[in-house]
């Protein structure tokens, strides 16, 4: 279904020119550097359409679906060019590497970059309406304009920076540097493409999902059949449909970092490097809904787990014909510490070795899962509803690693070289988030809501049938306590909501071995090298089969409870008809067994 239709384009031209200047202990650097981009993307979500059904006998009986989407594009085209930007990027700068002694080094910079659009962004006329009446709401709570026809203005983003290398004693036995300064990047563009993918000018995406209108919408194989129904030109906007847009004010990802770091020789050899960053986000990135309202009632009120929610389904949306009305906008309230510490040797005779220790915390608003406006948005979990911005640690902060490694290389016979080494990693392979698997604050958005860690005695579980067999209820609040008591994470948050990706995978332990084999021959003025290489990936689990598999959560996603609306109780969710009774489970793949590369290189 995602695969229709579905191209991508980039093609980037640099252009960079600098010019350095020396002085006595003054060596000034200047340049200018322009990148110019184009992104293409094509994207048809329901380009061959979409049927949704709640049963097999639904369909096979040809009775109307539950869902029904289509995108087509306008004029007849079947297959739209989609998406398309052309973007600059002009930066000047200029740096200042002063020697102030021959111990310390000191580097003072200044960026300035400036981004340009280039391209048009194509709008429906539709939008009109949405532009000369502020219909639509920021998170909160101010009227907004919506008009997805023009891009950001390409404000200057300025990024000062200095940092310091200091030679201790003059002999490198003792090094410190660190430095502070503001640092711009750049996003993944397909959330820049988002706003013309969504601007219903080239092309359109329809989803029906009430009942009434249903009814007309029954299965035909060709995908054009009720293309009829829908506007075929860019005048008007269809109904239900979901927008997206850049905030008019958006600016391109800037981070605050601070940096202290050493280099020392200790006594046997032994070389030991540490750094510590600090990163305080200036510029975040993140979604909002715009038609999403703010909440009016509280649901569970008077208990620990009360959260926002919303009385009906009309009223969790300001336009009730538009679905979603997204915004690409910043935020400065994320931030994360990280450290690193490496200890090593080079031993002789080819024996050399290493271990190092990374930690890291970072906290954000959102990692943004989805490539997709809605996605990056629906996907986020929270507590408060998908436009609050609630700091939590973020999916990609790895908290502990160790990585080590040992290597020792032979020779002999003036011609031959065997290299022997070993890797070892150990880290937690990824977090996750304790979920509800259905919609508990009637927010129209499903495994987004984070979980309450209950008591059995604190709710009330109903009988669970699952291919004909009961789980009693008092089955399943027992196994509820006993899952939750063997789960260190929801053990330690018991009588708490959890936090968005608090939960850490199992702990890794990694082996990787490399051997080497050189085969040198002089001929002429000239040495000829074949090295042979074979590489066993994750060798622990070659000999022992339950060594260096990654696990997953037992219940997929993490939506261990569901809450029943219509009569106020919950089931345990079970896993292949039975209640789960451990958090985690073996991934057995090919991506986590062990595995061999053989390798062949000839130089000269």
């Amino acid at each position: 279904m995602f695969s229709y239709n579905n191209k991508v384009s980039n093609n980037t031209l640099s252009f960079i020119d600098n010019i350095t200047y020396n002085m006595k202990k003054h060596t000034i650097t200047a340049g200018i550097a322009y990148d110019q981009m184009y992104v293409g993307n094509a994207f048809q979500r329901y380009g061959t359409s979409y049927y949704r059904y709640d049963s097999l006998n639904q369909f096979l009986k040809g009775m109307a679906p539950s869902a029904f989407a289509l995108t087509y594009g306008y004029g007849g085209n079947a297959t739209p060019v989609g998406a398309e930007l052309s973007f600059g990027q002009l930066a000047g700068y200029v740096q200042d590497e002063f020697r102030a002694s021959k111990k310390l080094k000191i580097t003072a910079g200044l960026r300035v970059d400036v981004p340009i659009y280039t391209s048009e962004s194509k709008a429906n006329a539709g939008f009109v309406k949405y532009d000369t009446a502020a219909l639509f709401k920021d998170p909160s709570g101010t009227a907004i304009k919506y008009n997805p026809n023009s891009w950001p203005t390409g404000s200057p983003l300025v990024s000062p920076r200095v940092g310091f290398n200091y030679d201790v004693n003059g002999d490198k036995d003792l090094i410190i540097r660190g430095g502070t300064g503001v640092f711009t990047g750049r996003l993944p563009f397909v959330w820049f493409t988002n706003q013309p993918s969504n601007a219903y000018g080239v092309q359109a995406t329809v989803e029906v999902t009430k009942a009434a209108d249903l009814a007309g919408y029954v299965f035909n194989a060709d995908p054009t059949a009720y293309l009829n129904k829908f506007p075929t030109t860019p005048g008007t906007l269809p109904s239900n449909a979901s927008f997206a847009k850049v905030d008019n004010n958006f600016k391109f990802p800037q981070v605050w970092r601070t940096s202290i770091g050493i280099d020392k020789k200790l006594p046997f050899d032994l070389d030991f490097s540490a750094d510590i960053i600090y990163t305080k986000e200036l510029n975040g990135v993140y979604q909002y809904n715009a038609n999403y309202a703010m909440a009016d009632t509280t649901f569970f009120t008077g208990t620990e787990w009360e959260r926002a929610a919303y009385k009906k389904a009309a009223s969790r949306s300001y336009v009730s014909t538009v679905r979603e009305a997204m915004v690409l906008s910043n935020t400065n309230l994320g931030s994360g510490l990280s450290a690193a510490f490496t200890l090593s040797r080079n031993f002789k005779k080819g024996l050399s070795g290493s271990i190092s220790y990374a930690y890291n915390n970072t906290k954000d608003i959102t990692s943004n899962p989805g490539s997709q406006a809605a996605s990056a948005w629906s996907n986020n979990r929270t507590v408060g509803g998908n436009n609050a911005q609630e700091l939590a640690i973020s999916e990609y902060s790895t908290p502990n690693r160790v990585i080590a490694n040992i290597s020792k290389k032979f020779e002999y016979g003036n011609r031959f070289a065997t290299t022997l080494s070993l890797v070892y990693d150990g880290y937690n392979p990824g977090r996750y988030s304790y979920i509800y698997s259905t919609d508990i604050n009637n927010d129209g958005l499903t495994g987004n809501d984070l979980l309450f860690v209950h008591a059995s005695s604190d709710i009330k579980f109903s009988d669970l049938v699952i291919g004909g067999k009961t789980i009693t209820a008092a089955d399943q609040a027992a196994a509820w306590d006993a899952y939750v008591a063997q789960d260190n994470y929801l053990s330690a948050h018991k009588g708490q909501f959890v936090e968005r990706n608090g939960g850490l995978l199992p702990w890794l332990h990694r082996f990787d071995l490399r051997l080497l084999q050189d085969i040198a021959q002089n001929i002429g003025k000239n040495k000829h090298t074949l090295q042979l290489s074979a590489d066993i990936l994750n060798i622990g689990n070659m000999i022992n089969p339950a060594w260096g598999i990654r696990k997953q959560l037992t219940v997929s996603n993490g939506g261990v409870l569901r809450y029943n609306a219509a009569n106020g109780t919950y089931n345990f969710n079970a896993v292949n008809g039975v209640l789960p009774v451990e958090s985690f489970r073996p991934i057995v793949s090919t991506s986590t067994t062990w595995g061999m590369q053989l390798g062949l290189r000839y130089s000269f």
